[in-house]
C-alpha cells in the first residue's frame, strides 16, 4: 500500500460569475504632425488584485507602444504607460467569502485587444481587456499514492506552460527592444544626411556670395573707368560734367559734332561691356 501525502497546496474558493471587461480610451497630444500610425501595441505589464472590504479592485499596468510615421514618412517610436482601474461587488463571486479569513485574488488574462487613430495633432488609443478574478487560499492537501503521481504530472505539465508563456514574454519584449532600436538608428541616420545637406547647401550658397560680390566689384570697376572715358564726373557719375543749361543755346562746329560723336560711340561700348559682363557671370 502506498504512503499519503501531505503538501501545501493553492486551492480554489471562489471564482467571478462573469469574465469582466476593462475598456479604456486616452488621448495624447503630439509635438508635431503626423501623418498615420504605422504599428500599434498594448502590453500588460504587471496585473494585481487589491481588496477592498466589501469588493476588489483590478489593477493593470499597460505599455502603449504607437510607431507614427510623419509627412515626409520617417518613423518614430511614441510610448505610454497607464494603469487601468476595475472595482468588483464581492456580490459578483459565486460565493460568499469569509472576509476575516486570508484570501489571495488572482487576475488571469482572457482576452487583450485595441486600436487607434490619428485625430488632429492628438493620437488615440482605445484598450479593451477581457479577464477574470478567482480566489484561493494556501492549505494543506493530503494525497493518496496514486493521486500523488496524477498531480506531478499536471504540476509538471502547469509548470512547462508557465516557463513557455515566460519564454514567449522576454522574446516579446526582445522584439520589440529591437524594432526601438531599428527606429532610433533609421532617425539618427536620417538626421545625418539631412545635416550633411545642409551643410552643402551652405557652402554653395558661401560660394554664390562670393561670386556675387566679386562681380559687383568687377562691375563697379568698368563702369567707373568707361565713366571717365565718356566724360562723366567722378562726383556724380549719372550726370555729364558739362551740361549746358536749359536756357542756354549753342552753335556747334565741326569738331564739337565729331567729339559729340566720340561720346556717342563711348556710351555705346559701355552698354556692350555691361551686357557683355552681365552675360559672363549668369
Amino acid at each position: 500500500m502506498e504512503d499519503n501525502l501531505t503538501i501545501w497546496s493553492p486551492v480554489l474558493l471562489n471564482r467571478l460569475k462573469d469574465n469582466r471587461r476593462i475598456a479604456e480610451e486616452k488621448s495624447y497630444p503630439l509635438d508635431i504632425y503626423y501623418r498615420a500610425i504605422e504599428d500599434l501595441r498594448v502590453r500588460v505589464k504587471e496585473r494585481q488584485v487589491v481588496s477592498l472590504g466589501t469588493a476588489v479592485e483590478a489593477r493593470i499596468k499597460v505599455d502603449i507602444l504607437c510607431l507614427l510615421a510623419d509627412q515626409e514618412g520617417q518613423m518614430q517610436l511614441f510610448k505610454r504607460e497607464e494603469i487601468l482601474y476595475d472595482r468588483i461587488s464581492l456580490q459578483e463571486f459565486e460565493k460568499t467569502l469569509n472576509r476575516d479569513e486570508p484570501v489571495d485574488y488572482h487576475l488571469e488574462l482572457k482576452r487583450v485587444t485595441w486600436e487607434g487613430e490619428i485625430d488632429g495633432n492628438d493620437v488615440k488609443v482605445a484598450c479593451f481587456i477581457d479577464y477574470t478574478i478567482i480566489a484561493t487560499r494556501e492549505q494543506l492537501v493530503r494525497l493518496r499514492g496514486e493521486e500523488h503521481a496524477e498531480i506531478s504530472g499536471e504540476l509538471l505539465e502547469n509548470a512547462m506552460r508557465q516557463l513557455e508563456a515566460e519564454i514567449e514574454r522576454i522574446q516579446n519584449e526582445n522584439a520589440e527592444l529591437k524594432r526601438q532600436l531599428f527606429c532610433h538608428t533609421s532617425n539618427i541616420s536620417s538626421l545625418k544626411q539631412g545635416l550633411h545637406k545642409a551643410e552643402k547647401r551652405n557652402a554653395a550658397l558661401s560660394r554664390e556670395n562670393t561670386a556675387y560680390q566679386t562681380m559687383i566689384a568687377r562691375m563697379r570697376e568698368e563702369m567707373s573707368g568707361l565713366g571717365q572715358a565718356v566724360g562723366f564726373s567722378s562726383a556724380a557719375e549719372s550726370y555729364p560734367a558739362y551740361l549746358p543749361e536749359r536756357s542756354e543755346y549753342k552753335i556747334y562746329s565741326a569738331r564739337d559734332e565729331e567729339a559729340a560723336k566720340t561720346d556717342t560711340n563711348g556710351l555705346n561700348q559701355l552698354g556692350s561691356r555691361i551686357k557683355r559682363l552681365f552675360q559672363a557671370n549668369q
